[in-house]
């Protein structure tokens, strides 16, 4: 098998980057073309109002960001609640 040198390697990878930087470009102007173009006036409404939603700063994307295992915290605050609970009826001892 053949030695292949850094710098081919990096030529390499500027290579794919450029061809996939060139690809996104175009795959873009496609749609905006689309976009302007070619869909009524009641959609582009509601997808700039879409689009605004998903781009703000909302509590819930914020908490999700802070609560990198949430599933296990689940997990442990249900184990503990379970030994906390007195009784069948689900009230909680304080």
């Amino acid at each position: 098998m053949p030695k292949v040198t850094k710098q081919e390697v990096h030529k390499g990878v500027e290579n794919v980057n450029g061809v996939m930087e060139t690809t996104k470009r175009r795959i873009n102007e496609f749609a905006c073309v689309v976009y302007s173009n070619y869909l009524p006036s009641s959609v582009t409404e509601h997808l700039d109002g879409w689009s605004a939603w998903w781009g703000n700063d909302r509590m819930s994307k914020n908490v999700e960001k802070s609560l990198l295992w949430r599933e296990l915290d689940a997990v442990i605050i249900e184990g503990e609640f379970d030994e906390s609970v007195s009784g069948t009826d689900g009230c909680v001892e304080l």
